[in-house]
């Protein structure tokens, strides 16, 4: 785990994506669709960072939203949303930089 310093000089221990591994993954990114009830988030990337991520179940689905702040700009987008097991396998390539 890496950690890195926040705005207000604590040290963050939030999981940090490390850069996407030569011949990576690409994962498909979709606008975030509106839900109903609320998303359970089940863990989450430092969010100090202008890109973060956070693994989703709503629906008895599973899914990866990306936050990307640019500027004055937040723009949020997900994965398909699928079975937790097939989630899970994504997200652990993405932490590991096999996936982006």
């Amino acid at each position: 785990m890496t950690i890195c310093p926040s705005p207000d000089g604590e040290d963050c221990l939030s999981v940090h994506i490390p850069p996407a591994n030569e011949g990576y993954k690409r994962l498909t990114w979709t606008p975030i669709r509106p839900m109903g009830r609320s998303v359970r988030v089940r863990d989450y990337t430092c969010s100090y960072r202008p890109i973060t991520y956070e693994l989703c179940e709503y629906g008895g689905e599973a899914f990866i939203r990306r936050t990307r702040r640019h500027e004055n700009a937040v723009f949020v987008d997900e994965t398909a949303r699928g079975r937790r097991a097939v989630t899970l396998a994504i997200w652990k390539q993405l932490l590991s930089g096999e996936a982006a």
